[in-house]
């Protein structure tokens, strides 16, 4: 079973659902767990709220938006194998 933050944003994709999560000092980081239920920390964020919207782009890309008032701020985030 695979367990998240149900107040944070999160999207599901093939590899497992990516979530953000807390980190200390107030920062979000991208955490992707796997359908097996392994974890593991993609891609601090920095300052990144946890309710920010997550999608995922026809490339397999992470999109992410922040809406603040009428007007939306997209991130794009690549993700890429190492």
């Amino acid at each position: 079973m695979i367990r998240i933050d149900p107040e944070a944003a999160w999207t599901p994709t093939a590899a497992g659902i990516y979530h953000l999560t807390g980190a200390p000092g107030g920062e979000a980081v991208l955490r992707l767990t796997a359908w097996s239920g392994a974890s593991r920390d993609v891609q601090s964020l920095g300052t990144f709220g946890l309710k920010h919207s997550l999608a995922v782009s026809p490339s397999q890309d992470i999109v992410s938006a922040r809406v603040v008032r009428n007007e939306a701020d997209l991130r794009a985030i690549r993700l890429t194998r190492q």
